[in-house]
């Protein structure tokens, strides 16, 4: 990589880094019964889309701090 790409990334790693670390917070800031209700928002969200229904295999991630 030249320099100025160098610099490039180094700046979008350093944004990343803070803006998984703004998110972390907010995240510890919500109470369970938020939590809760987001998830279960996303899920209804998720088994309504056409593209979900229609697939013939879903991959998924969960990350399980806790």
């Amino acid at each position: 990589m030249t320099g100025d790409n160098d610099t490039s990334d180094d700046d979008v790693i350093l944004r990343k880094k803070a803006l998984r670390k703004e998110i972390r917070a907010r995240l510890k800031g919500l109470d369970e019964d938020t939590i809760k209700e987001q998830s279960q928002q996303v899920w209804d969200r998720l088994f309504s889309l056409k593209e979900y229904q229609e697939a013939k295999s879903v991959g998924l991630f969960l990350s399980m701090p806790n």
